[in-house]
């Protein structure tokens, strides 16, 4: 019965999208200046200006080390905001920013196309690194950052980069996706990009299960409450160039995981990590009570310390080493 009322759908939507426009996707604007790095913003060669928190250690105390934060769909640089100031106790300075179509940025809520966040996020990263010559430099990806994270090193796979950090990475592939979901999105995006589609209500899915966090992102303006088909669409298809080029073996990756989490399911983590093959310097830490939104969780002050270990010493001990493995 369900799947008839899918094939219906589908049908009416190929009738109406025949008069659709199609997906808008920002993109790239033309260079018009080398990248640069402010005080509160990161502008982008195309001067797009993105948003920019920085959370260093304390006066006076040394970096140790550098990380570049991602943060995830529908998200913004906030998303660190719980995090990064312990990481600066440790000697981590960590630089975030809104990405394109996210937060404060001006073509919010359109996607900006996965070329242009992998762009900005290498550019970043040079940044970064151009700043604190001599500093490792770490990128950190949530969610859907880190599918961004995974497609800036295979696509520039010269960029200095000492460490990769995935919580809860976005890696779905459209086979993952039940029969006809992406086709139906596919069309919709084509017949309707400008529609919006939200979580239904009573779904029961947490990304936390923290309530403060929860009435704290439901009452911000800059979290996206809404996402238009198009950019969900966007998102599939960054997810799925994610999941297919895989884990790199260049570098030590640290990949984290709530067991309950419902927003990326756990077969697909579990598949992502087996065709990591045993990858060497790839390791991993399962949190039997952790959600989505690791760093926002009511534990979460273990996942920012396995986090700073990692960072400071990729091959040492983490404190959850051998704890919650699926």
């Amino acid at each position: 019965m369900f799947r008839s009322l899918f094939v219906a759908l589908a049908l009416s939507l190929v009738a109406f999208g025949m008069a659709g426009c199609g997906a808008t996707v920002t993109g790239l604007g033309p260079p018009v200046a080398a990248p640069a790095l402010g005080a509160t913003e990161f502008r982008a060669a195309d001067g797009t200006a993105l948003a920019l928190r920085v959370w260093a250690p304390p006066d006076g105390a040394d970096v140790r080390a550098v990380a570049v934060a991602l943060h995830g769909f529908n998200d913004y640089a906030e998303a660190f905001a719980p995090a990064a100031p312990f990481w600066a106790t440790r000697g981590i300075l960590t630089y975030a920013y809104d990405q394109r179509g996210f937060g404060h940025g001006a073509t919010r809520p359109l996607w900006p196309g996965k070329e242009a966040l992998v762009a900005d996020a290498a550019a970043m990263v040079r940044l970064a690194r151009a700043r604190h010559p001599g500093k490792p430099v770490f990128l950190i990806g949530e969610s859907m950052g880190g599918a961004v994270a995974l497609l800036t090193l295979a696509r520039h796979p010269a960029l200095a980069v000492d460490g990769l950090v995935l919580l809860a990475p976005a890696v779905w592939k459209r086979t993952d996706v039940p029969f006809p979901g992406t086709l139906l999105l596919d069309i919709a995006a084509f017949a309707m990009p400008w529609n919006t589609l939200s979580a239904p209500p009573g779904l029961g899915i947490r990304a936390t299960d923290n309530i403060e966090a929860m009435k704290a992102m439901r009452d911000d303006p800059l979290i996206g409450k809404e996402s238009r088909f198009d950019a969900l669409q966007g998102l599939v298809a960054l997810m799925q160039d994610a999941a297919e080029v895989g884990v790199p073996t260049r570098l030590p990756v640290l990949l984290l995981y709530g067991m309950k989490d419902r927003i990326v399911p756990i077969d697909t983590l579990r598949r992502f990590v087996a065709e990591a093959g045993g990858a060497k310097g790839f390791r991993q830490v399962w949190y039997g009570e952790g959600y989505h939104l690791l760093l926002r969780d009511r534990h979460a002050g273990r996942v920012w310390r396995d986090i700073a270990a990692f960072i400071v010493d990729p091959g040492g001990s983490l404190p959850s080493d051998g704890l919650n493995l699926p």
